[in-house]
């Protein structure tokens, strides 16, 4: 098995649709360790964010945050790792638009 460290990024999380923005997709063959997730809010007014994790293997969406708040000018760091298995999906909304980076370090087992 081989390890590499990897990162995702998404620049200005959408605040509309469903889910967001799609941040990480767990590849085929490979298991996709999310091990940090630092959500950031570039704007002068504090937002929230969701998360959300797509279970390809049950078919569902299950949500991991729910209308957090992050001050303004601030970074919330999500330090637990997050497991992928292939064609899982890590999702992030923000309640306003460009308000929100996200950056996410990856470790990828093949």
């Amino acid at each position: 098995m081989a390890n590499t460290f990897k990162n995702a990024s998404a620049i200005n999380v959408s605040n509309s649709g469903s889910y967001g923005t799609a941040v990480v997709t767990g590849a085929s063959s490979t298991q996709t360790l999310l091990h940090a997730v630092y959500i950031t809010n570039k704007s002068a007014n504090s937002v929230t964010y969701d998360a959300w994790i797509y279970d390809s293997s049950g078919t569902s969406y299950v949500m991991i945050s729910n209308d957090v708040s992050v001050p303004s000018q601030s970074t919330l760091i999500l330090d637990k790792p997050l497991n992928l298995e292939a064609s899982d999906v890590f999702y992030v909304k923000a309640s306003a638009a460009t308000a929100i980076d996200v950056f996410v370090s990856i470790l990828a087992i093949t």
